[in-house]
């Protein structure tokens, strides 16, 4: 099943207006961005954006945007990785915006030997 794919309609781009829950300028420049990208080139890409401007929301949306088969999200810490979770589970714009399923896997570090 291609669950971002099926759910690409069910995605909302709202924009945040005078106290209004929304998306934030560089969220939205970020998104567009990286569906230009991704529009053109079959190469990885990388957003980069400053602290606090949102990427979490970036990182919820563009599997919706790109109607991705699949995602893994590598966090480099617990403390990341549940703050991220967080969002995911406790955002009411994100749950009226897009329909999701969420899993964490257990970690474990692993060196480039195991590969």
């Amino acid at each position: 099943m291609r669950y971002f794919a099926d759910h690409y309609l069910d995605v909302r781009q709202p924009i945040a207006i005078k106290g209004r829950p929304g998306l934030r300028k560089s969220q939205i420049g970020a998104l567009n961005a990286i569906n230009a990208h991704f529009t053109l080139h079959d190469r990885a890409a990388v957003a980069v954006l400053p602290t606090g401007a949102g990427k979490t929301a970036v990182l919820m949306l563009v599997p919706y945007l790109l109607s991705a088969k699949r995602v893994l999200v590598i966090t480099p810490s617990r403390f990341v990785r549940n703050q991220i979770k967080e969002d995911y589970v406790h955002r009411p714009m994100f749950l009226k915006m897009i329909r999701y399923s969420l899993q964490i896997l257990p970690g474990r570090v692993c060196v480039n030997t195991m590969w």
